[in-house]
């Protein structure tokens, strides 16, 4: 889309919201933006199988961001060395 029209802020948007937002459902999902005695007190409330569950839709999303996300980088810096 961007080298038909010459404008790459729209695909840069767009692999850049389905990079970024992934991660941050994944960051929720792992606790890493809890606060440690929340971390704590959910570990040990959650079943073995609610665990596998998390860990498994942590996995699914960090899949579904590392294609995107190595996108945004390669295209920053060509970008960067075009300029």
């Amino acid at each position: 889309m961007g080298t038909f029209t010459g404008n790459w802020n729209v695909p840069l948007t767009i692999i850049s919201v389905g990079a970024i937002v992934p991660l941050i459902i994944a960051g929720i999902l792992t606790g890493a933006l809890n606060r440690g005695d929340r971390v704590r007190a959910n570990y040990h409330t959650e079943t073995q199988q609610d665990r596998y569950s998390r860990d498994t839709w942590i996995k699914r999303l960090l899949l579904i961001s590392s294609p995107n996300a190595t996108l945004l980088v390669l295209m920053i810096i060509i970008g960067l060395l075009t300029y």
